[in-house]
């Protein structure tokens, strides 16, 4: 099990609370600081949010490396049509940001 600093280790909580919300349909956790290390629990939710159709993690910590997880939970079928992705170094050119606008009909990035 790898250790979050103190900041993730409450965003992981709060990703957990996120997924008990069921019903919710938009969700903005824009310039959250989010890291690589919660891409598993972003997917987590993502997984329990089965009415989520909009998410927005842009201007987050994440790097294009932690796309290809996004890209593997994002091709289980899902109401999700639009991810904003805006502030992430090099996504342009990633063969995972392909591979998650096949899943997703509007990517901002």
């Amino acid at each position: 099990m790898t250790h979050l600093n103190p900041h993730s280790a409450r965003l992981q909580k709060l990703l957990g609370a996120i997924a008990q919300c069921r019903q919710l349909k938009e969700l903005i956790l824009q310039q959250m600081q989010i890291e690589d290390d919660l891409m598993s629990d972003l997917c987590e939710m993502l997984e329990s949010s089965d009415q989520l159709e909009e998410l927005c993690i842009s201007y987050n910590k994440l790097t294009v490396n932690s796309l290809q997880e996004l890209s593997q939970c994002l091709k289980e079928p899902r109401k999700l049509t639009k991810l904003y992705l805006e502030g992430i170094a090099e996504i342009g050119g990633s063969e995972h940001l392909k591979e998650i606008q096949k899943c997703i009909p509007l990517v901002h990035y």
